[in-house]
């Protein structure tokens, strides 16, 4: 998937949801309004399971997005705390469409007022940059130039291109929550790497191109990661318990907070 929205005012979880709850707003069936909102370009212009797959992803990011908006607003002090959650309750009802057919609701003014209210009581995160999208972007051509030029089995083809996926779904998962959303793939970027070792040859898995040019993807990702979230890194931990070593001389903090 590849989305493009409009930046939010607040980087958080409580402005992207102000943002992305206007998406597709027009009146018209979300099975074409949020597809051509996000700026999709589908391979059949006409197909609608095409256009209906763009439109639960989407929906599916959303309720992410809104079950991690209520767990940062747990840490807001103070009782208006609880008027601004009692009225937003209804929130939920712009996020699944009743039929794919038909208009998606439309948050009332008063709704995007303690959105807003909201937005500007919690922290604001780290955004990710074009320099990290390009960095990103630059490992996963790497990795598949190198698949291209590699003589492997159609099945770890597959596994390898999956990771190039991942890592493209990651940075636009950043478009719909954030950090949270990269972080999700770098977690899963994780454990295929983990079943791709598991199936190879330990003894010579490390002087593999493609093996080295999978675990510098993974640990571009994990720098993008630990700076956005300000997490320890996941990568530092995974390499130490397998054993493996980064492609890149650039190792991120082991001491990261």
């Amino acid at each position: 998937m590849k989305w493009e929205l409009p930046k939010p005012k607040y980087e958080n979880s409580a402005g992207r949801l102000l943002t992305i709850l206007q998406v597709g707003r027009n009146g018209k069936a979300c099975l074409h309004a949020i597809p051509k909102s996000l700026g999709v370009e589908l391979p059949h212009a006409n197909s609608n399971d095409e256009s209906a797959q763009v439109v639960y992803e989407f929906f599916s990011e959303v309720h992410r997005l809104y079950h991690e908006f209520l767990k940062d607003m747990e840490g807001v002090d103070g009782p208006e705390k609880d008027v601004l959650l009692n009225g937003l309750a209804g929130l939920p009802k712009h996020m699944s469409p009743l039929q794919l057919n038909g208009a998606c609701s439309v948050l009332s003014e008063a709704e995007a007022s303690l959105l807003e209210v909201c937005a500007a009581k919690l922290s604001t995160e780290e955004t990710l940059t074009e320099d990290d999208i390009a960095r990103i972007r630059s490992c996963i051509d790497e990795l598949r130039r190198v698949i291209d030029e590699s003589r492997i089995s159609r099945t770890l083809e597959k596994a390898l291109l999956d990771l190039c996926r991942i890592a493209e779904d990651a940075i636009s998962r950043y478009e719909i929550r954030g950090a949270k959303g990269v972080r999700d793939g770098l977690v899963s970027m994780v454990g295929e790497l983990m079943l791709i070792y598991r199936d190879q040859n330990k003894d010579s898995i490390s002087d593999e191109v493609w093996w080295q040019k999978a675990v510098n993807l993974a640990h571009v990702l994990d720098l993008v990661v630990t700076r956005l979230c300000k997490y320890k890194s996941i990568g530092v931990t995974t390499v130490k318990l397998l054993g493996w070593t980064y492609g890149s001389d650039e190792v991120p903090n082991d001491n990261a907070a």
